[in-house]
């Protein structure tokens, strides 16, 4: 099941990655660079003193992540760049670069399992992808690089601590001067879709380009309500749109996808949204398709904004996977759900 998705060029501050993630290290050792990514767009720069971006979910045995990695040097005394962090913030498993540029799957930080023989340069973008199973006798951790495996292990321990799995999702914990990371994705074993390797991708941002069929909430500083929410970089109360009514729902048309020739493995929507009084409040995702709306999951709103994401891995109209016309068809917005 696709969880999450980050190419890295909806903002341009380094405040706003901070309402995506669950952890960061201090702001001094990240940054995001709005037009340095692997393709056009931006990548979040991490510095060395062990910066990293943390997700949070539920407890899985398995997860899977991809990420386009470049750094500017070797490092000097190796190094974590992923890794995966049980329910009470230890590390189970994580992959390290060493000194040569090679990869190695690590049992916690330290007990090497596995070292690849290829071994990565300075200043080129690789394409890294990462499955790693968390159990004491039948742990598992495949590598791929470019989707070629450099590395495959099976039936060994990965289970670092005495609780059950991992929670929580890092990218970063480096050693090394400076380090980015782009079109970055996580996914778990569950479910019947993007429940392995999704390969090389590329991530897309569209924003909001116009008015969609349903315009209900009251906007602040642009007389259009797609004007608000067409930011780059969210601007917080310059302009939004606001409603305490039950049900009120904006959608918007938004901006064509680039052309596609692989598969689209899910869409996300990111809310970026708070509450504004006591006592509490919910929000949904809506898409609009086919003259019918389809909602995501309520998320609970906090006192501060907060990037909320939710994922329709395939087209909720036809429930097979989304086409380029599908997308570029429908409506995307939100609704008052509480």
């Amino acid at each position: 099941m696709l969880r999450f998705i980050d190419g890295f060029d909806h903002y341009t501050s380094d405040a706003a990655v901070a309402q995506k993630y669950d952890a960061l290290s201090g702001t001094s050792y990240y940054e995001i660079f709005p037009t340095t990514g692997r393709r056009e767009g931006g990548c979040l720069q991490l510095y060395s003193g062990g910066a990293y971006a943390r997700k949070s979910f539920e407890d899985r045995n398995t997860w899977i992540a991809g990420f386009a990695f470049k750094m500017v040097e070797l490092p000097t005394s190796g190094s974590v760049i992923y890794r995966l962090i049980d329910s009470t913030g230890e590390t189970q498993f994580s992959v390290y670069l060493t000194t040569s540029g090679a990869l190695e799957a690590r049992r916690g930080t330290s007990t090497i399992l596995a070292t690849s023989s290829l071994s990565l340069s300075a200043g080129v973008w690789y394409y890294i992808e990462v499955k790693a199973t968390i159990h004491d006798t039948a742990g598992a951790a495949i590598v791929r690089v470019g989707e070629a495996e450099v590395i495959n292990i099976s039936g060994v321990d990965t289970k670092y601590t005495s609780t059950v799995g991992a929670r929580t999702v890092q990218i970063g914990g480096i050693n090394v001067a400076l380090v980015y990371y782009d079109d970055y994705y996580i996914c778990d074993d569950q479910g019947t879709a993007n429940n392995n390797f999704l390969g090389d991708v590329r991530i897309d941002t569209l924003y909001p380009t116009a008015p969609g069929s349903s315009t209900d909430f009251t906007p602040t500083g642009s007389a259009n309500n797609w004007d608000n929410v067409n930011d780059t970089n969210p601007d917080g109360d310059t302009g939004y749109n606001s409603s305490a009514v039950v049900g009120d729902t904006d959608l918007f048309a938004f901006s064509d996808l680039p052309a596609v020739t692989g598969t689209i493995f899910g869409v996300q929507a990111n809310l970026n949204a708070r509450k504004d009084d006591a006592g509490t409040g919910g929000m949904k995702p809506v898409v609009y398709l086919a003259s019918t709306e389809y909602e995501g999951a309520e998320k609970a709103m906090l006192d501060s904004y907060f990037d909320h994401t939710s994922i329709w891995e395939l087209n909720p109209n036809t429930a097979v996977a989304w086409t380029q016309s599908d997308i570029n068809g429908a409506e995307f917005g939100y609704k008052v759900a509480s």
